[in-house]
């Protein structure tokens, strides 16, 4: 197995709590979205910023036309890009706390090396979460680290 698909294994478990998590339905709730796929939408794609459908649909590559459309651009005028990051973060962090606790300073210094060897290339998501500034959490860097 190639390194980078190493890495992807083992940092999936991580990144993947946000789509589950309580928590995090609870911040696109409490910033404004509507619904879960709207927060999962605007979740995932707001580093990017107030993208539309179209876009967001080729990013993504894998959901239907429609169904991005009934969520992008809509929850964009719920809450700014800016504002759903923030929420994101500071949601998986709590869910990362919930189930790791703390205490994971050096798997964050280890995977934010990885990571910063890794290229994003052809990967328009991957290069929007990696310029979101540093979270001072460990955890929200941890996640960030893995998205």
């Amino acid at each position: 197995m190639r390194i980078e698909r190493r890495l992807w294994a083992a940092v999936e478990p991580l990144h993947a709590v946000v789509y589950f998590a309580p928590e995090t339905a609870e911040a696109a709730k409490a910033v404004g979205l509507r619904g879960y796929w709207m927060g999962y939408f605007a979740g995932r794609l707001a580093p990017l910023g107030p993208i539309g459908p179209e876009p967001a649909t080729a990013v993504l590559f894998c959901f239907a036309p429609a169904m991005v459309a009934r969520a992008l651009p809509d929850a964009w005028t719920f809450a700014s890009p800016a504002d759903v990051v923030a929420s994101r973060l500071a949601a998986v962090s709590a869910a990362l706390r919930r189930v790791l606790g703390d205490g994971h300073e050096e798997l964050v210094t280890l995977l934010e090396r990885a990571v910063g060897a890794c290229r994003c290339d052809g990967r328009p998501l991957a290069a929007a979460w990696a310029a979101v500034p540093e979270p001072a959490d460990p955890l929200a860097r941890l996640w960030r680290g893995g998205a």
